[in-house]
């Protein structure tokens, strides 16, 4: 969850938001696009906002902020804020996914670039995941 994330104004920036599009500063509270998750009831009331809320080309800003904000009064979205469950360093994503403790504590993460480690953490997941083995241990019918 980002609160108060500023808003881009470099121009060379791939996040480049003119004042024209958003004129504030600072984003109001929204979920990070990386993972986020949204409960049943709220998928209807934030898809008949986007009749009356314009699309916001950021869309992790679109879907969790503005549209959430578009259904109140009537519906309250509350958001969790699970940050310490995201990893973005590539060192720590795999130290955390590697240790024993690993499996247990980390939820999501950006994986590196390179195939090979990106390999090498998920065989390690399929080797020591339970909820890993109940799937590949599967019968299909």
């Amino acid at each position: 969850m980002w609160r108060q994330m500023r808003v881009t104004r470099d121009r060379s920036s791939k996040w480049f938001v003119s004042s024209d599009e958003y004129p504030y500063e600072h984003f109001a509270s929204y979920c990070s696009g990386s993972a986020y998750f949204i409960t049943q009831d709220l998928i209807r009331p934030l898809f008949e906002t986007t009749r009356s809320i314009p699309f916001f080309w950021i869309d992790d800003y679109y879907i969790t902020g503005l549209l959430p904000r578009g259904i109140r009064p009537t519906i309250h979205a509350n958001y969790l804020y699970i940050n310490s469950l995201f990893v973005v360093n590539v060192d720590l994503v795999e130290q955390r996914f590697l240790s024993p403790f690993g499996l247990a504590s980390l939820a999501f993460a950006h994986m590196p670039l390179s195939v090979n480690r990106l390999l090498h953490v998920w065989q390690h997941l399929m080797i020591n995941s339970q909820s890993a083995q109940k799937y590949l241990n599967r019968t299909y019918i």
